[in-house]
């Protein structure tokens, strides 16, 4: 788990509401074989149980307070199915969608492994990728070989987390929406554990 540090001198504190991704075929998978099986599911999608989760959570986005300015989305497929289903009729009219490969998951499987800009820039027409690197933008450290799982250690993952912290810090929004992953979301929040399509919240 991880320290968020202290904001900027004079710096106003920001509001940054959190989602977990819906249900995977992975969390499927790992339901009935245990966490420690690698099913090979690079850059797993949302299973049909996942997709309800995740457009049910479309009545507390509409609800959040105070809303979004901004919605931030990990590059992973899971989580950007779940925040164009939870929050594609609810965020205000021109709220801009950025990706921000910071809030990626923390390799632990094939799942965690992502797909390259190029071909997320086709299917996810109405989101800013142009913060994400070409290439490999996930960890690993065979950046020629785009199905390595390269497990990250701890310090490799603490210092991704606070480049994360201090992206979402610089960004002029105030009150922002940050859809991501379990890793990731027990970082900032000090060890709490999410379910899928969980909702929390913290300031920065």
């Amino acid at each position: 788990m991880g320290s968020l540090g202290e904001p900027l001198a004079g710096a106003t504190p920001k509001i940054i509401h959190l989602l977990r991704h819906g249900q995977t075929e992975a969390n499927v998978y790992w339901a009935d074989h245990g966490p420690g099986a690698d099913p090979g599911l690079w850059d797993t999608n949302l299973t049909q149980l996942g997709m309800q989760q995740a457009a049910a959570a479309a009545n507390q986005a509409a609800a959040l307070a105070p809303p979004p300015q901004l919605l931030v989305s990990s590059p992973l497929s899971r989580a950007l199915h779940t925040a164009e289903l939870a929050f594609g009729s609810t965020v205000v009219a021109g709220c801009p969608r950025r990706v921000c490969h910071w809030a990626a998951e923390r390799i632990y499987h094939a799942s965690d492994v992502g797909i390259e800009k190029s071909h997320l820039v086709e299917k996810w027409t109405s989101w800013d990728f142009s913060e994400v690197p070409d290439g490999a933008w996930w960890h690993t450290h065979q950046p020629d070989n785009l199905r390595s799982v390269s497990m990250q250690s701890d310090e490799e993952f603490e210092a991704r987390m606070l480049k994360l912290v201090e992206w979402l810090r610089a960004r002029p929004e105030q009150t922002i929406a940050l859809v991501c992953h379990w890793g990731v979301l027990n970082w900032l929040t000090g060890g709490r554990s999410f379910e899928n399509a969980e909702f929390g919240v913290i300031t920065l």
